[in-house]
């Protein structure tokens, strides 16, 4: 199947369910499944998660112009903090440390949780993410949409509330690409381009890793090492530098 592991795994298991309930009913007398496993795929399919294509400063002015303000904001701090779809839904305002200009992230949303908080989806994904310039600048002007609240930050614009959905999130998000001009990609990408950003602007790859949510460098180094171009000094600083060179341009 021309599908990723798990799917295949998924598929798998219900065909042996389905033939266990066969044996039961006396349809067949043993499940030709017992014992069998599937053999490993010489090449893994990437997901439209995995699959690093990041956007291009141009892009990025392109979709912030696009967007709708309050929406266009929630972007923009995207674009700058790396963020899962899921920790930007599960982020509080108590979490937003105004003084250290950073984030905690301890808790997620998922389509799952049904609007409830959850543990992030591993023990290194707990971590405090630095506010470089535009992303601090994005979350101080968001505050005139949900800061008297008190919950959640980021809002779905047309409703009010916290997005229900992540889908909810890309519908918006599919149209202002289309009105910008910008090729699609799924909104994950905002990840991607803000890892990309860093080591095109040469900060420090254990910064990254830990900003990321990362176990190590490692991982860092699996998805984004043909992005590194040369070491860093402080950390944020570089990036910061770019976006601004980029925006005086």
């Amino acid at each position: 199947m021309n599908v990723l592991p798990k799917t295949r795994s998924s598929r798998l298991t219900v065909l042996r369910s389905a033939l266990d309930d066969a044996v039961d009913d006396g349809i067949i007398t043993v499940n030709p499944l017992i014992g069998k496993k599937l053999k490993q795929q010489s090449v893994v399919i990437p997901s439209e998660a995995t699959r690093i294509d990041p956007f291009s400063w141009e892009e990025r002015e392109a979709i912030k112009t696009a967007a709708p303000q309050q929406f266009g904001l929630m972007l923009t701090f995207s674009f700058c903090t790396g963020l899962r779809p899921e920790e930007i839904r599960g982020l509080t305002w108590d979490r937003v440390d105004f003084v250290g200009r950073t984030v905690l992230i301890d808790r997620v949303v998922t389509d799952a949780s049904l609007g409830k908080f959850e543990p992030p989806k591993t023990q290194h994904s707990y971590r405090t993410v630095d506010l470089v310039g535009p992303a601090f600048d994005a979350i101080v002007a968001y505050k005139q949409y949900s800061f008297l609240q008190g919950g959640v930050v980021f809002l779905n614009p047309k409703t009010g509330k916290p997005f229900s959905t992540t889908n909810k999130i890309r519908a918006q998000w599919i149209t202002v690409l289309k009105k910008a001009g910008v090729r699609y990609r799924v909104p994950y990408q905002t990840r991607h381009t803000y890892a990309s950003t860093m080591l095109l602007a040469g900060e420090d790859l254990a910064y990254i890793a830990k900003q990321m949510g990362h176990s190590d460098i490692t991982v860092t180094l699996k998805y984004y090492a043909r992005f590194i171009q040369n070491t860093g000094v402080k950390h944020g600083s570089k990036m910061e530098e770019l976006y601004k060179k980029s925006m005086s341009k």
